[in-house]
């Protein structure tokens, strides 16, 4: 199934009504100078009282802090400390979130591509270690990919190259750098359909499992639309994505047609055919297959030669 998981900064009544999964950010205390791990636990603590309070069951995702390294609230100096932080949350309220998302370095401009390859390897690395501590981790970690442009994508190419067995012990995978890319970049298609193209081409290969798939920051009508095509090529059990815009709770009725099983190849099939064999050819290889439109519009006439696509070639992305 695809869900909608809603973003706040705590609990909310109105919202609590509306939604069954809940994003809080692990992070929030750090836009403090003075942060600490204790303001960090407390924060945590405290969010997850708000929740386990609640009559109807609520599926907690905890966000990693990863945003607040964005925004330069942790500061360079202090990324080590907070890695050690983010592992402590995870080990110690393992048993109180239902998911949470790996911790990510990525400083837009600010980093060398060493120092972010070291840190991230060094984030990755420090969980795995939790992992083996508390094997049940690993059924509630997300492995975040960035995916914002070549050099963050580059870089977890090389730590996925670079830790490739070892992450065998992930079956939830999350996809960051999606949000805001489309307006900051001009580009006219949506980085998750080639990113994910990409990573299924390579865990496929290396046999890793896939049960369930977050894209960060994305819950447009067409995003939801292309997530649910991906799903059924891909067989993905579950796959979620994210807004901090509950107003967008507004649409959801809209959206939840799409949900339900079977429902979403009758929608693709009232999209008349625009596409000959030649012209589906030439969208494979300059690339726009990619524009999300074109991807949902050649859904129905041509999803045997997408899905061999997707099998078997790696996506070219940049």
């Amino acid at each position: 199934m695809t869900e909608y998981v809603a973003v706040t900064g705590g609990a909310h009544p109105v919202a609590l009504s509306k939604f069954n999964n809940y994003l809080v950010s692990i992070g929030e205390p750090t836009t403090s100078r003075n942060w600490t791990l204790e303001s960090v636990v407390k924060h945590t603590k405290r969010v997850i009282k708000e929740f386990s309070n609640t009559e109807d069951h609520i599926n907690l995702f905890l966000d990693s802090g990863g945003f607040q390294i964005i925004t330069n609230d942790i500061k360079k100096s202090r990324y080590e400390e907070f890695i050690h932080t983010y592992n402590y949350i995870l080990k110690k309220f393992r048993k109180d979130y239902s998911y949470i998302f790996s911790l990510d370095i990525n400083r837009p401009g600010r980093l060398s591509a060493e120092e972010l390859y070291n840190f991230n390897l060094k984030s990755i690395t420090e969980s795995l270690e939790s992992i083996k501590q508390y094997p049940e981790i690993s059924d509630k970690q997300l492995f975040v990919w960035q995916t914002r442009n070549p050099f963050v994508y580059d870089t977890w190419n090389r730590i996925y190259d670079e830790l490739n067995t070892d992450l065998k012990v992930y079956n939830r995978w999350a996809f960051g750098g999606l949000v805001g890319f489309k307006k900051a970049s001009n580009a006219k298609f949506l980085p998750l359909i080639p990113s994910f193209l990409d990573f299924m081409t390579k865990v496929n290969r290396d046999q890793l499992i896939v049960d369930h798939v977050h894209f960060l920051g994305q819950s447009s009508f067409l995003a939801i639309m292309t997530a649910e095509i991906l799903r059924h090529i891909f067989k993905i059990d579950k796959i979620t994505l994210d807004s901090s815009e509950l107003v967008r709770a507004s649409k959801l009725d809209q959206k939840l047609p799409l949900f339900i099983e079977g429902q979403w190849i009758r929608e693709i099939e009232k999209l008349e055919p625009v596409l000959d064999d030649k012209e589906f050819e030439h969208l494979i290889k300059t690339g726009r297959m990619y524009n999300s439109g074109v991807f949902i519009k050649v859904m129905s006439t041509h999803i045997n030669e997408i899905v061999e696509f997707a099998n078997n070639s790696a996506a070219e992305i940049w």
